[in-house]
């Protein structure tokens, strides 16, 4: 009788470390979708989606030594700042497929721009750089 009851104190105890778990927001809740594509190399491949609340989500998928999701949270000043970038007007060129340059995606409001990140200037170079600098504090 008294293993029982410990085993039983151990189920109760082993169901209350599941309130802490963080839950994946859902997708009405995306503020910005970027992503980097394949090239015939070793680049990097990964998604990455950044949510209204300023919590990241990071899918390394190919060429990168991380696997799974990762989630991070943004502080309020990175949040504002990338919010204030995205509020520009920013011009992208049409879109070329190039055989051997990762094609990058962003996503943000209505909009959809795919484009080389090596061949960007101006306002979208900037946005861009800001992304880059949240990817490489996660991985």
């Amino acid at each position: 009788m008294k293993h029982l009851s410990l085993v039983f104190i151990l189920i109760m105890f082993s169901c209350k470390t599941s309130e802490n778990v963080v839950k994946e927001p859902t997708d009405s809740e995306v503020f910005i979708y970027y992503s980097k594509g394949r090239c015939l190399g070793k680049c990097p491949v990964y998604d990455l989606w950044i949510h209204k609340d300023g919590t990241v989500v990071y899918q390394p998928i190919e060429n990168i030594g991380k696997k799974g999701k990762y989630f991070a949270k943004l502080s309020p000043t990175q949040l504002d700042a990338l919010q204030a970038a995205l509020a520009e007007d920013f011009e992208v060129a049409s879109f070329k497929r190039v055989r051997d340059l990762p094609v990058t995606r962003l996503k943000h409001g209505l909009k959809d721009h795919k484009y080389y990140a090596s061949k960007i200037e101006g306002q979208l170079k900037k946005v861009n750089t800001l992304l880059e600098s949240i990817v490489s504090s996660i991985s």
